[in-house]
């Protein structure tokens, strides 16, 4: 698509978005890994959403068990999924890169069943293949291999130990930690070498820890120390020890949680957050959330930057009425330095598209809406939102240019009929700054299809004797 073509698509994306939204301006953080959810309740914290295991098993008959005994259980029970995926992406960033490109591929996933109910293995083979590529791009699209080449990974191959509810993972992961996660926004996530395990604490509180020694970024084959992913200009390598712990109440009112990431002679993260459904209705839900984030350089401070100690506060009052969602963010960075996030995407409340408003100095604001359409269209919904960002600084202390974005999804997911599977989302943003420097946008046009496959492998299973 010849990029005069991409810009005219996403303006008139952008003009419609805003006319379908406009009565309710005001809603969740914006939508990354899912379409947005219809009450309060359900918006994303990184405490909460990202830290669930999958656990599923294939569920089997006795019969079923008896009539396939030449087999193990354990590959009976287990789970091999797939999907297609598709992926436009236009794109000029604020440094002046550009960059367009269309890629075609997609992931196939297995998950043993458990083999002496204590052990189980996964593994995930993603790919991601070039269609075409704009011959003036000047940066990465991120959906392909940094030169627009083709990548094929195995970025999941790992064992499972369970221990009295406690559940241990050796190997290659695609971890969903605030601050450290797989970032599924793209053709293929970050993956990620490490020991990890979680488990019960007592009454509503859960650990969750481990250390990683690399990671493999989303356009990358390849994994590299942790040390390296924080600065490319390293030469040595640091893993990072991963520390938590989450608090989640009855019926997810009350959901709290404290992160800590260390990567020694680099820096230490902390991360904390509270959410709180302050109100429930019939139709109604009222929700306030605070989130922390500290961030300093440590023992020989090897990062480009250093030293730096910086902080990060953010707030998040939201409120939903049937299926309307909507929210008011702000956030503060203090002057010691940029809060960054090299491990993963930031979960910030103020964070759209392409921006977390979290320059050293910053004070961001958004107010964002979405609306879920079901009775229009089964599986359609609609995200917009503004933020700003002002009083960034640079490493001289000058004042950065204030930033204003625009951001609309769309997204069209059915949950039953022919197309139950298929996910279509066209995502849109608009970013300006003040003064003499670049403006930027992003426009994706993404195309998932959860491909059915007919497994765990089942023989014809003998008839049922008939009653007398």
């Amino acid at each position: 698509m010849p990029r005069a073509r991409r810009r005219g698509v996403l303006a008139a994306g952008c003009a419609v978005a805003l006319v379908l939204a406009a009565p309710a301006l005001r809603a969740q953080s914006s939508p990354e890994e899912a379409p947005p959810p219809d009450s309060a309740g359900g918006l994303s914290t990184a405490i909460e959403a990202n830290l669930a295991h999958d656990t599923t098993q294939a569920e089997l008959t006795a019969r079923e068990r008896r009539s396939r005994r030449n087999m193990g259980v354990w590959l009976l029970e287990s789970v091999l999924t797939a999907q297609l995926r598709t992926f436009i992406r236009d794109i000029d960033r604020f440094n002046g890169q550009t960059a367009g490109a269309t890629a075609v591929g997609g992931w196939v996933r297995f998950r043993s069943g458990r083999w002496h109910d204590n052990f189980a293995f996964r593994a995930a083979l993603y790919m991601s293949l070039r269609v075409h590529a704009d011959p003036g791009n000047t940066g990465p699209t991120q959906i392909l291999a940094p030169d627009d080449g083709n990548l094929v990974s195995l970025g999941v191959l790992n064992a499972e130990a369970y221990w009295k509810r406690n559940i241990f993972t050796v190997g290659a992961q695609d971890l969903n930690y605030p601050l450290v996660g797989k970032s599924d926004t793209r053709m293929i996530p970050r993956s990620f070498l490490s020991a990890t395990g979680q488990g019960p604490l007592g009454g509503d509180w859960q650990w969750i820890g481990g250390y990683m020694t690399r990671m493999k970024e989303r356009d990358a084959d390849r994994f590299v120390a942790m040390s390296r992913i924080a600065d490319t200009s390293l030469r040595v390598n640091r893993g990072m020890i991963a520390a938590g712990v989450r608090r989640t109440g009855s019926n997810h009112r009350l959901t709290s949680g404290l992160f800590n990431y260390y990567v020694p002679d680099l820096h230490n993260m902390l991360y904390g957050e509270v959410s709180v459904i302050a109100a429930r209705g019939a139709n109604s839900q009222l929700g306030v959330d605070v989130q922390f984030n500290d961030q300093r350089t440590v023992g020989d401070r090897l990062l480009a930057g250093s030293p730096y100690d910086t902080r990060y506060f953010g707030a998040r009052v939201s409120g939903s009425y049937n299926s309307w969602v909507f929210a008011l963010a702000g956030s503060a960075v203090a002057e010691g330095g940029e809060i960054v996030a090299p491990y993963g995407l930031f979960p910030g409340y103020t964070s759209l598209m392409n921006n977390d408003f979290s320059r050293a100095g910053e004070t961001g604001w958004a107010i964002t809406g979405s609306k879920v359409l079901h009775h229009v269209v089964n599986g359609l919904s609609v995200f917009v939102g503004y933020g700003r960002g002002t009083g960034g600084l640079d490493a001289s202390s000058a004042t950065r240019p204030v930033r204003d974005m625009v951001e609309v999804t769309f997204d069209y997911r059915p949950t039953s009929g022919p197309l139950d599977g298929f996910w279509f989302r066209i995502r849109g943003m608009k970013a300006w700054q003040h003064g003499p420097l670049p403006n930027g946008h992003d426009l994706r046009i993404i195309g998932y299809y959860d491909i059915p496959i007919p497994w765990p492998p089942r023989g014809p299973q003998p008839a049922t004797p008939a009653r007398r």
